[in-house]
C-alpha cells in the first residue's frame, strides 16, 4: 500500500483548492510513459478499477493497477521547486529501524 505523508497530503489539498476543483477531486496517478512511468494529475472521481486511498483531511489518492503494482511499499511525499511548484516523489518505506535510532 501506499503510503501518504501528512506534508503531502496538504500539498494535495492546496492544489485542489488553487484549481477551484469540484468536491470528490483526488490526485490520480497513472501508468505513464517509458520516459515517465507514472502519470500525476488531479481528477473529479477514481476510474473503474482504481485504488482510492483516503488520507489527511479527506484527501484522496486514485491508483491504477499499475500504480498500485509501481507503488506498494512507498512513501508519496512532496517537495516545494523553484517558483513555488509542487513536486511529488516517492521513497521506499520498507527501511529496517534499528533500535535507539
Amino acid at each position: 500500500m501506499l503510503h501518504v505523508t501528512d506534508f503531502a497530503a496538504a500539498a494535495i489539498r492546496h492544489v485542489i483548492e488553487r484549481n477551484k476543483a469540484p468536491y470528490g477531486t483526488g490526485l490520480r496517478i497513472s501508468q505513464g510513459t517509458a520516459e515517465r512511468p507514472l502519470k500525476v494529475e488531479l481528477a473529479g472521481a477514481p476510474q473503474l478499477g482504481d485504488t482510492v486511498i483516503t488520507v489527511a483531511d479527506g484527501v484522496r489518492v486514485f491508483l491504477d493497477a499499475a500504480a498500485v503494482g509501481l507503488l506498494d511499499g512507498q512513501i508519496l511525499d512532496v517537495s516545494i521547486g523553484v517558483r513555488g511548484r509542487v513536486e511529488f516523489f516517492t521513497a521506499d518505506a520498507r527501511q529496517a529501524i534499528e533500535p535507539g535510532r
